[in-house]
């Protein structure tokens, strides 16, 4: 059974609707496990308002939704919004973490987060409120808000079904290597002919070819007598991971797909494609 709280209830909504200037699925991310954790060290309902989050995410373990149209009708006396995009994160932090009652600071009973910044660690080191809990770093890590709060859903990651079971499979270690090329890449790889992505993931792969050298040197070191630890790519590009692979040869462990990993605060349909291959 899901957790569902009383429409009367204190409220915490984590408002996706900014964007943009939300940013991406990280800095989304990022922004609601801070909203999470403040949900919870102030004794609120969190609620999620992100339109179409479905396709790619579930909240199993609470009811995510179930308050929002008793929060967007409260009156404004009761409702007051946080715009913390791009924010000082260090002002941020401050300011919730030395108040000895974040009822104080938010006396309304509707409080709408709309942000991109992070700050979980120190609020489980500073808070007081988090200390009273029991919470620590050590004991509500960013990763355990993550889990409890979503799920991908099974469509999401059917795509990597493939890539999972390689992974299972696998008789040797794996190394992953995570390429970041730059948010300029979903605009430059969407509708490119066969020969630009050619030469894109060549020049790519010579940019970054410190991080290979670097991964092919902890492979090598953790090769095993009858097999050699294989490498997983994952980049925003998928002209990078095309050449990687076929640079790599018998090391690439080939993903299930080569599909762009999209924006998703400007491409609805990159949401799951973007979630998976977080997950």
């Amino acid at each position: 059974a899901r957790l569902v709280a009383s429409p009367s209830s204190r409220i915490l909504v984590f408002d996706c609707r900014a964007a943009p200037g939300q940013g991406g699925l990280a800095d989304r991310l990022t922004g609601m496990m801070t909203a999470l954790l403040l949900a919870i060290l102030s004794g609120r309902a969190f609620q999620l308002d992100w339109p179409g989050v479905e396709s790619a995410y579930a909240t199993p373990r609470l009811d995510a939704t179930a308050l929002l149209g008793a929060a967007r009708a409260a009156p404004a006396s009761e409702v007051r919004t946080l715009r913390w995009v791009s924010r000082d994160r260090q002002e941020l932090h401050e300011l919730v973490s030395r108040a000895e009652s974040l009822d104080a600071l938010w006396p309304e009973r509707v409080l709408v987060v709309q942000s991109n910044r992070g700050f979980t660690q120190g609020l489980l080191r500073d808070s007081p409120r988090a200390a009273a809990l029991g919470l620590t770093p050590e004991s509500a890590q960013f990763g355990c808000l993550l889990h409890f709060l979503l799920e991908p859903t099974a469509a999401a990651l059917a795509p990597l079904a493939p890539l999972r079971d390689a992974l299972a499979a696998a008789a040797a270690p794996v190394v992953g290597v995570h390429v970041r090329t730059g948010d300029s890449t979903f605009a430059a790889e969407r509708g490119a002919d066969a020969d630009a992505l050619a030469a894109r993931g060549a020049k790519l792969y010579a940019d970054h070819r410190f991080v290979f050298d670097f991964a092919l040197r902890r492979a090598a070191a953790l090769d095993a007598p009858a097999a050699a630890a294989r490498i997983l790519v994952l980049s925003d590009s998928a002209a990078l991971r095309a050449h990687a692979a076929a640079a790599l040869g018998e090391r690439a462990l080939d993903a299930a797909s080569n599909e762009t990993v999209g924006h998703v605060a400007r491409d609805a349909a990159a949401l799951a494609r973007a979630v998976a291959e977080h997950w």
